[in-house]
């Protein structure tokens, strides 16, 4: 979690907009934390994930923005590729339209029934973007677009 809070005020840190500064907008977004959390404990707990919230489909889009701008600036973009790898997986899973909270199944099991899916926004997808079609014409986490070379796993 602080980890994540630390990722949140970095990129506006490399823009020279000290944390204080922004925290007032922060506040505003983390304000919702609360009544996520509570949503999100009744979801696991009863193993539903209607799909009716936030889901890992639309989430990757975000995830990918955040590496690109942490990326642009010069920050280190490990946990927010690991976050991605994480959704990756419930993607594969068939989770991408279910609620977010459907993203513990890829934390309980990590290789259950899966081939290697490569993290959603590694350096070999960042290589090789400017050949792929535009972010609007794409899905970025499907499976069927991710193989695995060389024993490792590689973005078509």
């Amino acid at each position: 979690m602080m980890a994540g809070l630390a990722h949140f005020f970095a990129p506006v840190g490399a823009d020279r907009v000290s944390a204080g500064e922004f925290l007032p907008f922060a506040r505003g977004m983390l304000g919702i934390l609360p009544d996520i959390r509570t949503r999100v404990a009744g979801a696991i707990d009863a193993g539903e994930y209607p799909g009716d919230q936030g889901n890992p489909a639309i989430e990757a889009t975000g995830i990918e923005h955040a590496v690109d701008a942490a990326t642009s600036r010069g920050l280190d973009v490990g946990v927010l590729e690991a976050v991605a790898s994480v959704v990756g997986r419930a993607i594969s899973r068939g989770h991408g339209a279910d609620d977010f909270a459907s993203t513990i199944e890829a934390i309980r099991n990590p290789a259950r029934g899966l081939r290697a899916v490569a993290p959603a926004y590694s350096a070999t997808s960042r290589a090789s973007r400017s050949a792929m079609p535009s972010r609007r014409s794409r899905t970025r986490a499907r499976p069927s677009r991710t193989a695995t070379t060389g024993g490792r796993p590689t973005r078509l």
